[in-house]
């Protein structure tokens, strides 16, 4: 195995401090434990569930319309997606990825020795997914692909219609699509879950962006049985189980997930017109796509988004992403699923930023 260094990770981590504005997250603002109301009981802290706390796995199965052994909670998607390639991997195999992405979604299978093979989206195209391609890729040999909907950085989704040619194409070849689906509960009119489509598709989400609880490290994996069984084999030489004083707490936020969601929702639909009328305003940004989350990914026009980014940390205390740690140099992700104020103080320094990058 041989993986990268998780650059975006290393960056957040560089210029994160007290006070910074981070307006590259994917994240909704933050839940905190005070808004649960609610303390815990006593908890025998010696158990815990190798696949998930019992009551809280047939949660997840009733979301996803499953039987209860077809769900794994894990140590957040990134678990989840780690244990599907790690599990599926053969030698030779064939894995497409997609670019841009979110770094480890294409790294993972590069990292396991995987032959990788790269769907791009395309920013004249609006970032649409690129069905075809990926109908043809399969066709050829691929094995697996690894696709995310709505898509991470640029927040476009994936239609119902396109998963379902995509699934037929899976059928027909022997080859599984894993759709991390961590963003959909918060997508304008989403379309149904993968796992719905065909015992094809995988899915993987978390708690960590639209519950706003990534404090926790609690995800999960959807899939057949026959995929399970290897999923879970795994899981008994990596983590073993994950913290029961988070899967407890996750039961408490699925008991609120109408009134979390609807939280979640009105930071995204106050805010998207904010955004959307800064990026219409700045003659230095442009943008192609429709984002049907809470980030976008736009493109600067002539301008280095590293040297961009460096100095809206450096000078002005506010984090972007730069495109080129999700494949796609000359871009940047601009989250707004934050508080408004925080999110106004950010877009003003950005402003500043470009400014101060073409020396006008």
């Amino acid at each position: 195995m041989n993986f990268p260094p998780f650059r975006l990770l290393r960056w957040l981590e560089h210029y994160w401090k007290a006070g910074a504005v981070d307006v590259c997250t994917s994240n909704i603002e933050g839940y905190r434990f005070s808004e649960f109301g609610r303390q815990f009981d006593d908890m025998n802290l010696a158990i815990a569930h190798p696949f998930g706390e019992p009551s809280l796995r047939e949660t997840l199965a009733k979301e996803y319309g499953v039987r209860t052994e077809n769900v794994m909670v894990t140590v957040g998607a990134s678990e989840a997606n780690f244990h599907v390639c790690m599990a599926l991997f053969e030698k030779g195999d064939h894995f497409i990825v997609e670019n841009p992405a979110y770094e480890p979604l294409a790294e993972i299978p590069r990292g396991l020795g995987y032959g990788v093979d790269v769907l791009e989206r395309r920013y004249e195209d609006g970032f649409k997914f690129n069905t075809d391609g990926l109908v043809e890729l399969i066709r050829e040999g691929a094995k697996y692909a690894f696709i995310c909907n709505p898509h991470n950085p640029t927040g476009v989704e994936i239609p119902e219609e396109d998963l379902k040619r995509v699934s037929e194409a899976a059928e027909e070849h022997d080859s599984y699509v894993l759709v991390d689906e961590i963003f959909r509960d918060v997508m304008k009119n989403p379309p149904p879950s993968a796992i719905s489509v065909s015992d094809r598709m995988i899915v993987t989400a978390s708690i960590s962006k639209i519950f706003s609880m990534a404090g926790l490290r609690l995800g999960w994996v959807v899939a057949n049985s026959e995929l399970m069984e290897k999923f879970e084999s795994l899981r008994e030489y990596t983590t073993v189980a994950v913290s029961s004083a988070s899967e407890e707490m996750a039961k408490w936020a699925f008991d609120r997930k109408d009134e979390i969601l609807e939280r979640a929702l009105s930071y995204v639909n106050t805010n998207r017109p904010i955004v959307d009328e800064w990026l219409e305003s700045n003659d230095l940004v442009e943008y192609s796509a429709e984002s049907k989350t809470h980030f976008c990914f736009p493109k600067l026009s002539g301008i280095d988004d590293f040297k961009f980014g460096k100095i809206a940390a450096e000078k002005y205390n506010t984090i972007i992403g730069p495109g080129r740690f999700f494949g796609l140099s000359g871009h940047f992700r601009l989250g707004f699923g934050m508080n408004t104020e925080t999110l106004e103080r950010g877009l003003e320094s950005l402003g500043l930023a470009l400014g101060d990058v073409t020396g006008t």
